[in-house]
């Protein structure tokens, strides 16, 4: 069936309803050349606001994000640059969110998604989807620092230890590379599960959320739509 003006351009990233009737009303539409005045007419062309062509809006987003170093997973212009710099004006238009952020130092897998679902059910704790970093450290970690991480940490400031986490640990000529395993988010958590063992993180990178890896051709900055069997991939936890 086709769509009332009005909803189009409200979906489109045009505001509420109320305001794509009021710019239908203005005169600043046409659809196939002519100006529309009527909110309820029906979208069979293409549309123009201003004299320029607006693409026709998706039913919403899902994709992923190879987030560089350096930007912020936030949509004030205050903290630029923003991730929202690396993304079409379409998703923020239509009011884009991430699902679980990643802080300015760290690099990586990002899921970008108007799809208020799929946020919750890959980042409420309840969920335990596993999320996995490689990281750079600056040692000596502690002797038992697998064992802690596997019986979880009780960190400074919060009220209950870190779910159990998995930790890998590889030492070559003094530089120490570690491979991180989380089934929670917490407010810099490698960072400080890390520190809570001697360690220092120089650089982080998340690699896999549940059992979908950061596809190894998509460069820093880079993006791209995800398919159901993506999104499926994203919400089962592999071995």
């Amino acid at each position: 069936m086709p769509e009332r003006l009005d909803a189009w351009l409200a979906r489109a990233g045009f505001g509420s309803r109320r305001d794509a009737k009021a710019l239908v009303k203005s005169g600043r539409v046409a659809m196939d050349g002519r100006t529309q005045s009527d909110p309820a007419t029906s979208v069979t062309g293409k549309i123009v606001v201003d004299g320029e062509p607006v693409e026709a809006p998706p039913d919403g987003i899902w994709a992923i994000l190879h987030k560089p170093v350096g930007y912020a997973c936030s949509h004030d212009p205050a903290e630029s640059p923003l991730v929202d710099e690396l993304l079409p004006e379409v998703f923020r238009r239509l009011g884009a969110e991430f699902a679980g952020r990643l802080d300015r130092e760290t690099s990586g897998l990002l899921v970008v998604t108007t799809d208020g679902a799929l946020i919750q059910r890959l980042t409420h704790p309840k969920r335990h989807v596993t999320k996995r970093y490689r990281a750079a450290i600056e040692g000596p970690l502690a002797p038992d620092t697998v064992a802690r991480f596997r019986a979880g940490i009780h960190l400074e400031g919060d009220d209950t230890p870190t779910l159990p986490a998995d930790i890998d640990i590889r030492a070559e000529s003094g530089s120490i590379e570690v491979v991180v395993r989380l089934r929670e988010g917490r407010y810099h958590q490698v960072r400080r599960m890390v520190a809570a063992c001697g360690g220092k993180v120089l650089k982080l990178h998340r690699d896999r959320i549940g059992g979908f890896d950061l596809p190894d051709d998509l460069a820093p900055g880079g993006w791209r739509h995800l398919d159901e069997e993506a999104i499926a991939r994203l919400l089962k936890d592999a071995p």
